[in-house]
């Protein structure tokens, strides 16, 4: 009597529980990394990371990364969930309640890719200038470009840098003219 009990146990458990939520769970970690490191990274629109980053999404949703970082083009990253292997365990195990566990979960799912690599491109001086010209954001990325292109020293970068951090509502300042050789 007590074989045929807990045989039937192990199959009610076995049925009752789908194997992709027992095998790998509800959730998946997706590792994000980018060159240069430090970029802002805007999950779904509202969680907010730095690469690199691992980040725990749920699977039963597709997920959307936002990577920016000033003075380099944002980049979009769709992570899709696919239909897991592990799936294959509900039929052969588990039947259709099984199934029904891991789709209402969303472990049936994989998510891919698993790993996200980017390597962000610098903005060109003309992507600067049609982002819009006022905001702060661009005034700093312009100054830069003057500094990195040799157009302003150093020092004139800095001095430059803390009036337009300093000044209200980011008003329009012009970098300073370079001394003639």
């Amino acid at each position: 009597m007590r074989l045929p009990n807990a045989l039937l146990t192990l199959f009610l458990l076995i049925a009752l529980n789908g194997c992709a939520t027992i095998i790998h769970g509800t959730t998946q970690d997706i590792g994000i990394t980018t060159d240069p490191s430090g970029a802002d990274l805007l999950v779904d629109g509202q969680l907010h990371y730095k690469s690199p980053a691992v980040i725990t999404m749920k699977r039963k949703d597709d997920h959307t990364v936002e990577i920016s970082q000033e003075g380099y083009k944002s980049e979009k990253i769709d992570i899709k969930g696919t239909i897991s292997a592990a799936v294959l365990g509900d039929f052969l195990a588990g039947g259709a309640i099984g199934y029904g566990i891991d789709a209402a979960t969303g472990a049936q799912r994989r998510l891919v890719p698993e790993k996200v690599e980017v390597r962000l491109r610098p903005l060109t001086p003309q992507e600067v200038s049609e982002e819009g010209k006022d905001s702060r954001e661009n005034k700093l990325l312009q100054l830069k470009i003057l500094r990195d292109e040799g157009r302003i020293t150093q020092e004139q970068y800095i001095q430059v840098r803390q009036e337009i951090l300093a000044a209200p509502g980011g008003e329009k300042i012009a970098p300073p003219a370079t001394p003639k050789p």
